[in-house]
């Protein structure tokens, strides 16, 4: 295997292995271009084996932009993506979404769009086939959804869609009012002009979302918004004691907004927590929170009297 290296000089063994089954190099003044490392050498010591290649991994700088692709250098100074002549820096890529964080995100969007419906079981050969994906990675998904209360894991019976009660609902819309209403009148007294760009980006998305009947983007901006509110509160236990809420709040939302004209309500609803925003009035943001969230969770005990009635 061939690579490249700055540390050798001429006829010595290759400085970035230091392995006996590591070839002498031949050299171009300091760089050698020839030495070989087994691939079971570099799994031994545990770690991936780009780690091993010192300054054969390059980016290429293109103008003001740079290539973020890791690549081995062709030879002394010359890119494999680009051909071109900057090696002055070493960049190991990472992909910025994992399997795993894929498999999580996809099982969670099948779960709170009623694909799997509560209590369905969830066999893991089954979601390995759906996803294309190997029983490790089902695996720490289905756990990394334990944690978040969307699915339940009971021994000798495998892991199943947690079943969300009228009762638990109603806590979360109680808590959600407390915090969301006082998040917001916070965020009054510090939201900042880019802070309202911010949420006004976010409820034109909604809106483009509600007439186009894309669930997942209402969900998304809906989320953004109040990112934003939690971010200006200045209490970050409070932020985090809602960001442990989310995902139930995402199940909650995506059946509320399912519901005939709720969408167009909670456009009104987020515009008048806008408002007060912008205003400054701090009273004026907490009851325009609380009415969302009360109006939500009407919304929501109508769906769950539907879903009794149709059981």
């Amino acid at each position: 295997m061939s690579r490249s290296c700055w540390s050798a000089r001429n006829g010595a063994r290759c400085a970035v292995s230091m392995s006996a089954t590591a070839s002498r190099a031949t050299t171009t003044a300091s760089r050698c271009t020839t030495w070989t490392m087994p691939r079971r050498w570099s799994r031994r010591r545990g770690r991936a084996l780009v780690l091993h290649l010192g300054a054969s991994a390059w980016r290429c700088s293109l103008g003001s932009r740079a290539c973020t692709t890791s690549s081995i250098a062709m030879g002394p100074g010359r890119c494999r993506r680009c051909n071109c002549g900057d090696t002055t820096s070493m960049e190991l890529k990472i992909s910025p979404r994992s399997v795993q964080q894929e498999t999580v995100r996809l099982v969670r969007e099948a779960i709170t769009s009623g694909y799997f419906k509560p209590g369905e079981r969830l066999v893991e050969a089954k979601l390995c086939s759906l996803l294309g994906v190997s029983r490790t990675s089902v695996r720490e998904a289905l756990r990394v959804l334990a944690t978040e209360k969307l699915i339940t894991i009971v021994p000798n019976k495998g892991p199943s869609v947690a079943e969300l009660s009228w009762q638990e609902a109603e806590n979360i819309y109680h808590l959600r009012a407390l915090l969301e209403g006082e998040a917001a009148a916070l965020a009054a007294a510090r939201v900042q002009p880019e802070d309202l760009a911010r949420m006004r980006a976010a409820l034109d998305a909604f809106a483009d979302a509600v007439e186009q009947q894309d669930w997942k983007a209402r969900i998304s901006a809906t989320a953004d918004f109040y990112e934003v509110v939690i971010q200006c509160c200045g209490n970050a236990i409070m932020g985090e004691v809602l960001h442990g809420l989310l995902t139930r709040i995402n199940f909650l939302r995506a059946r509320t907004m399912a519901s005939p004209g709720r969408a167009k309500h909670s456009v009104r609803e987020l515009e008048n927590i806008y408002a007060a925003l912008e205003k400054g009035d701090a009273r004026a943001a907490r009851a325009a929170a609380v009415a969302h969230v009360k109006a939500a969770e009407a919304e929501a005990r109508e769906v769950y009297r539907a879903m009794n009635q149709a059981a």
